[in-house]
């Protein structure tokens, strides 16, 4: 998760972020000692100024 924090906040402002987690639906981000929900990586990604958009297209 830090090294994904990390990313984020080296994109610059303005930049979107995209997931498309295919058929299965998260609650929460799927790494390994994360229990950091969707809505609050959002809102992480936001305070950077970037949009994430998680999108799951077997629902």
């Amino acid at each position: 998760m830090d090294a994904l924090k990390a990313f984020v906040r080296s994109l610059p402002r303005g930049a979107v972020l995209k997931w498309d987690s295919g058929c299965f639906l998260f609650q929460r981000i799927p790494i390994p000692k994360s229990d950091m929900t969707i809505h609050q990586f959002e809102r992480f990604c936001q305070d950077f100024g970037v949009t994430f958009k998680y999108h799951c297209t077997g629902y």
